[in-house]
């Protein structure tokens, strides 16, 4: 296995074909030591009975036991049935191997370790199950080498994970049958909601940034900060402030430069909310006092956003602000800024008098160093002189 993690998908091609490949070659094995069987016979009779015509056999029972003795045999004798039992056993392992291969990360545990331990003695057990004679000898070989690594795999990952996360329990045995929501279908629910995805930024690594991310999805707050930032994206917010209190939670939205109240949220699910955005920022969850700085992504309509993550305590809990990276702001000219025709030309009018005051003022955040630097571009700079 590569240190790259493999996808599902790759892995359980990766095993098909590797069963093709030992189907293929096991149906050779007995026709290829049929044909050398053969020609070892053939040529010990040749050996035997040189050629020469005027020999003849003692008698004809002799010559009936020396065909029966060097028959050539027919190959292709492969037990379909012994194959069959084979592939029963190779399939139930194919889907354990791409449950553990996922579930590592789940787990936080190294699934290129156990990718190795699970699969390459399998794959050797199944070619001494081909060669070995006796097959229910040879059968219980693969058959070992799936139920221990399943065992122990089992053993560790429920030793680090919470306990309704645990599997082959009681518990989880009584869930399967009677057709409880099982993790898988807990973590499918978590997944529904509005059309806006995560994107865990900050780690070291990419692979640190994945496990940020499989770890927030497990999250039952997950699902509220999609929520958040979708209805933040939806009304084109480019900033989110969360104030926590000890009861509740007030959410504002800075929305063309002036701040919208959006209503309070309960403090038990903001906690969980809050999180997950510091888990996918990469950022310590448990601090609630100090000043933490990080970044995490969104995917909305088919875009990626970048948003800049800020958290501080306060004296009644903590402050965080979310603010919307817009990038570089484009260079532009009065004639792009979308003022009316008749308030165009009365600024490039004043702009081209002799001497005079001209006041800008905006709202914050509304454009106010934009309109400035669009009119210093409009006016002529080698004629006149500004002090602003």
């Amino acid at each position: 296995m590569s240190g790259a993690k493999a996808t599902p998908s790759t892995l359980k091609t990766d095993m098909i074909v590797a069963l093709l490949l030992l189907s293929f070659f096991a149906c050779l094995a007995p026709a290829a030591l049929a044909q050398g069987a053969g020609d070892t016979a053939n040529s010990a009779t040749g050996i035997a009975n040189p050629s020469n015509s005027s020999q003849e056999t003692t008698s004809d029972n002799s010559g009936s036991e020396d065909e029966k003795l060097f028959k050539r045999p027919k190959g292709w004798e492969l037990s379909i049935l012994k194959l069959g039992l084979l592939l029963l056993l190779f399939f139930p392992w194919i889907y354990t191997a791409d449950w553990i291969n996922q579930d590592c990360d789940f787990a936080n545990m190294s699934h290129v370790v156990w990718n190795m331990i699970f699969v390459f003695p399998f794959l050797l057990a199944m070619i001494l199950a081909l060669v070995i004679p006796l097959f229910f000898v040879g059968f219980f070989l693969p058959l070992l080498s799936y139920l221990i690594p399943t065992f122990v795999y089992v053993v560790q990952r429920n030793a680090r994970v919470g306990k309704a996360d645990r599997v082959l329990t009681s518990a989880h045995i009584v869930a399967v049958l009677s057709g409880k929501p099982t993790r898988k279908a807990a973590l499918a629910d978590k997944e529904k909601g509005p059309p806006i995805g995560l994107i865990s930024m900050g780690a070291d690594s990419d692979l640190d940034n994945k496990a940020n991310l499989l770890g927030a999805r497990q999250s039952p707050g997950f699902l509220s900060a999609r929520e958040l930032l979708y209805d933040a994206l939806d009304r084109r917010s480019e900033k989110i402030m969360l104030d926590y209190s000890q009861e509740s939670v007030s959410v504002r939205y800075e929305i063309d430069g002036v701040w919208h109240d959006a209503g309070g949220h309960e403090r038990d699910s903001s906690d969980l909310m809050l999180a997950v955005l510091k888990q996918i920022a990469n950022l310590n969850i448990e601090d609630r006092r100090s000043r933490q700085v990080g970044q995490f992504g969104t995917t909305y309509k088919r875009k990626k956003q970048t948003w800049n993550f800020l958290s501080q305590g306060t004296k009644t809990g903590e402050r965080a602000v979310f603010q919307l990276d817009l990038g570089k702001a484009p260079t532009l000219t009065l004639d792009k800024l979308g003022l009316r025709p008749k308030l165009e030309e009365s600024l490039r009018e004043l702009l081209n008098c002799p001497a005079g005051i001209i006041l800008f003022s905006a709202l914050p955040a509304g454009g106010l160093t934009t309109t400035l630097n669009a009119a210093l571009r409009g006016a002529d700079r080698y004629t006149r002189h500004f002090v602003t």
